[in-house]
């Protein structure tokens, strides 16, 4: 029989926003930690699937130890995010103070799902090492910090400078767009970090969501050159336009590296799913559950040599919640490239993402 832990602490942040209470708080919030733990449910598809991880959730106790403004600070995989909140909804706190007068605080609370039970352990190396890779990028993260919220005024003597062949590094053509012949821009907003690294990324403006994820991805993998202040670099947001253009030499050049969906390709290895981090990045939509929607949605799924995702695309249309879903999920997930005489190729992939009410259970 599996053992199944939630190892949980308590983390204070000595600032909320745009508010700062490092100088303020005299006593600092307190969690009923045994009282959450007691709450927090291992998901079963997780469990089913071997997926373990931890989960940071900032939250914000207001003056009368009530929690709210929840949010995923950091996550292992999206399937444990639900279940970490839910069971720090039903935790007791009390608020911090500055002297006798209550104040709010944020807090992270992190949360770790581990699975333990020899033979029954499914464990896999390789989302092992891809969740202490993405933890290790994470606490990088925090040590850049802090970082400015979008809408805040930051003074820079050097604005990033934004180094597009890296961005082209990741970047495809989406395969409907070139077959349609639609053209676009895509704007996005993104944080510069000190050491050049995106940390936060959103689409401002975009002429069709065929471009937005493939964008995204780019400018998340892409490094850059930061902002300058009195010759130390800084953290800072900045725009960054991708467009596309059928008869830009780069996407021409990189177009013929694509086959076509449609066409045979012989291999010794076809590409493959890693399965388990599907199933770990499937979130049901809210509406569907409430509305006891299920189905199967298609995605052909361009997996280059070095098995990450370059393009995705619905190949049969159905509900537009659960097709939305999948290619979500589908974008989050390694594959493994296919192979000729053993040497990695790009090829394409269909992946049928099932949702089914029992995934709920």
């Amino acid at each position: 029989m599996k053992l199944i832990f939630a190892i949980l602490s308590l983390f204070v942040l000595l600032n909320s926003g745009n508010n700062s209470y490092a100088d303020d708080i005299t006593t600092p919030p307190m969690a009923d930690i045994d009282l959450i733990g007691d709450n927090v449910v291992y998901p079963v598809i997780a469990r089913k699937a071997g997926v373990e991880g931890k989960v940071l959730v900032e939250i914000v106790i207001d003056t009368t130890g009530r929690p709210k403004d929840f949010r995923i600070e950091y996550s292992d995989s999206p399937l444990l995010n639900k279940n970490a909140i839910m069971a720090i909804k039903k935790g007791k706190f009390t608020p911090a103070y500055e002297d006798t007068t209550p104040v709010e605080c944020k807090v992270v609370i992190p949360i770790n799902f581990v699975l333990r039970g020899g033979e029954e352990q499914f464990v896999v190396k390789s989302a092992r090492v891809k969740r202490e890779k993405n933890y290790k990028k994470y606490l990088k993260g925090i040590k850049l910090g802090p970082y400015p919220d979008v809408d805040d005024s930051v003074f820079c003597d050097k604005e990033p400078r934004i180094l597009f062949k890296k961005i082209q590094k990741y970047l495809v053509y989406p395969y409907k767009a070139w077959e349609n012949n639609v053209e676009g821009n895509v704007k996005i907003k993104a944080l510069i970090r000190k050491d050049g690294m995106v940390q936060r990324a959103f689409i401002e403006e975009s002429t069709s969501p065929l471009f937005d994820q493939i964008s995204l991805q780019a400018v998340f993998k892409s490094r850059h050159i930061p902002a300058l202040r009195s010759d130390t670099t800084i953290n800072y947001w900045t725009t960054i336009s991708i467009d596309f253009k059928k008869n830009d030499p780069f996407f021409k050049k990189i177009m013929k590296k694509v086959p076509n969906p449609d066409d045979f390709i012989p291999v010794d290895e076809g590409a493959e799913l890693i399965y388990h981090e599907l199933l770990a990045n499937i979130e049901y939509p809210e509406e569907a559950v409430e509305n006891d929607i299920e189905g199967t949605a298609y995605v052909n799924v361009l997996v280059w040599r070095d098995g990450s995702i370059r393009d995705a695309y619905i190949t049969v249309d159905g509900n537009k919640l659960l097709d939305s879903a999948a290619l979500e999920a589908v974008w989050k997930t390694v594959m493994k490239p296919a192979k000729v005489n053993n040497k990695k190729i790009t090829s394409w992939l269909s992946v049928p993402v099932m949702f089914l009410s029992g995934m709920l259970n």
